[in-house]
């Protein structure tokens, strides 16, 4: 990897397992973080066949994996309550925020949050 570093929502490595060649060539040329919220999601996907569950572990190897603080945790319930994010949406908004990292996204829901954020367009 090489290039900026940017915050993941779950939705994005999703198309990159998926096989979508933007995410893809993203995921490759960035420092990726994610939140422990996006690992559980992913590794929890009912319909994921055992190879693919093989290349999640792989990938998730390659990504910093931030978990669950007391600042993140202050903002996620500040989060949840002034934009009504969902839960998993608040923990990794809030995530993003206290690592003052831009969240790469394709979800709409977090347009309410006050972070940077860039739109992926799949």
């Amino acid at each position: 990897m090489s290039g900026n570093s940017y915050f993941l929502d779950t939705n994005i490595i999703s198309y990159y397992i998926e096989g979508n060649e933007e995410a893809r060539a993203f995921l490759e040329e960035s420092f990726i973080y994610i939140s422990f919220i996006t690992e559980l999601e992913l590794l929890s996907i009912p319909t994921l066949p055992a190879n693919k569950l093989d290349q999640v572990h792989e990938l998730l190897q390659t990504f910093k994996i931030f978990q669950f603080s007391p600042a993140i945790k202050e903002l996620t319930i500040s989060y949840k309550r002034d934009f009504k994010l969902k839960i998993p949406d608040a923990i990794i908004a809030a995530t993003a925020s206290v690592l003052q990292m831009p969240l790469v996204t394709a979800d709409s829901a977090f347009k309410k949050a006050p972070l940077p954020i860039i739109y992926f367009q799949p």
